[in-house]
């Protein structure tokens, strides 16, 4: 459809550049990630384990903002929101935006209703 617009082209190629260029992981450690972070919550139930040593997310204190997509199947609003309670972050800010996984990021309207936010956010805590 939109083989004749150059600017859905670029997008195209920008976007699957993204998505392909992966980190090589063994299956082993793909597995290990998954049922720890997606099956168990172990970050969120406090039993992540990294070289030895718990991962305590109250010991986060840096400020925090929180992006989420309301339409992402990837990382479900349910499961993003629950880091807000998990940090001693005293200044953080969970900002909901249409979209999904990608989308919010990388989609049309990213640009006019995510990034926008993002820029201020930054801006306002920038030295």
């Amino acid at each position: 459809d939109n083989l004749d617009n150059p600017r859905a082209v670029e997008a195209w190629h920008a976007m699957n550049t993204w998505v392909t260029d992966l980190i090589d992981m063994s299956g082993g450690v793909f597995r290990q990630l998954i049922g720890d972070l997606y099956r168990k919550n172990k970050l969120i139930e406090g039993k992540m384990v990294l070289r030895g040593e718990r991962v305590d997310l109250s010991r986060i204190r840096a400020n925090l903002l929180n992006v989420i997509a309301v339409a992402d199947h990837i990382s479900p609003p349910c499961q993003s929101e629950s880091i807000m309670t998990k940090v001693s972050s005293k200044d953080q800010l969970l900002l909901k935006v249409k979209g999904g996984h990608i989308g919010m990021m990388a989609g049309s309207g990213a640009q006019k209703f995510t990034w926008p936010h993002i820029e201020e956010w930054l801006i306002a805590r920038s030295d």
